[in-house]
């Protein structure tokens, strides 16, 4: 909580209802997290301190992948979305979101957890394209004032 940190190290199988390895080793890691999250995050601790999980079910295990999406479509729905997605999407919305206000690829990268650069590239080339048009104008803009 000090530093605004959510360390990933495992991940929940809930096939087996447990803690596992992570999928690689560039999998473990450090997501850098606002204040207001972590104080957010800090208080809802202290009021349940007895839980494993942030988000529970009645056994005390994490929800189900069908589950989660089924709640965050009702969320979704509540707020009136005109798009619906589904809780990995969040993921991917996050990910876009951080590349389409100019943050590094590399950073991303390792954000998300993925082995290499090749893969991020690959998956969110789409959105790049829009930036590399952008730097293609300045780039051309500088050379011209040469």
């Amino acid at each position: 909580f000090d530093s605004s940190l959510i360390h990933i190290e495992t991940t929940w199988d809930q096939v087996y209802h447990e803690l596992k390895p992570t999928k690689t080793p560039s999998s473990v890691r450090d997501i850098d997290m606002p204040d207001q999250y972590m104080t957010e995050l800090y208080d809802w601790y202290t009021l349940h301190p007895e839980t494993r999980f942030v988000f529970e079910t009645k056994n005390t295990m994490p929800p189900t992948s069908a589950a989660a999406n089924k709640q965050l479509r009702r969320d979704l729905d509540d707020i009136g979305a005109t798009k619906v997605i589904t809780f990995h999407g969040l993921r991917h919305t996050h990910a876009s979101w951080l590349l389409s206000h100019g943050v590094d690829l590399q950073y991303v990268s390792e954000r998300l957890g993925h082995a290499d650069t090749s893969i991020t590239l690959s998956t969110y080339s789409h959105l790049l394209q829009t930036k590399r048009t952008s730097e293609i104008s300045k780039s051309i803009n500088l050379l011209s004032n040469l």
